[in-house]
């Protein structure tokens, strides 16, 4: 592997208010994201260094995956692996391939 990647698991991440935040650093590229159990709502995924290294998010959620903000550098947002339904909502303004599962899979920019 040549990108440092991130592995991250939740189950049933809800917050209430949704204040469920994932910010990684430190040269981080990709975050693999994997959800189990019931609906889950994530506030953020950002990099905590602002270094604009994040550019990747792979999901692999057997159930609903809310994230109501992504970093704005992240371009390539890979759902394949869900069978859940994916929403997910970006500020990156540039070109962003979004590739959905078997779920009702959406992305909002």
């Amino acid at each position: 592997m040549n990108e440092d990647e991130a592995k991250i698991s939740l189950e049933e991440a809800t917050g209430g208010s949704s204040n469920q935040t994932i910010t990684v650093s430190n040269g981080i590229e990709k975050v693999a994201l994997t959800v189990k159990g019931g609906k889950s709502d994530v506030a953020d995924v950002t990099d905590g260094t602002a270094d604009g290294s994040l550019k990747e998010l792979s999901i692999n959620a057997e159930n609903d995956l809310r994230i109501r903000a992504l970093d704005a550098d992240i371009a390539t947002i890979d759902a394949t692996e869900s069978t859940g339904g994916v929403r997910v909502s970006s500020t990156n303004t540039g070109n962003v391939t979004f590739t959905g599962g078997k779920g009702d899979d959406r992305l909002t920019i």
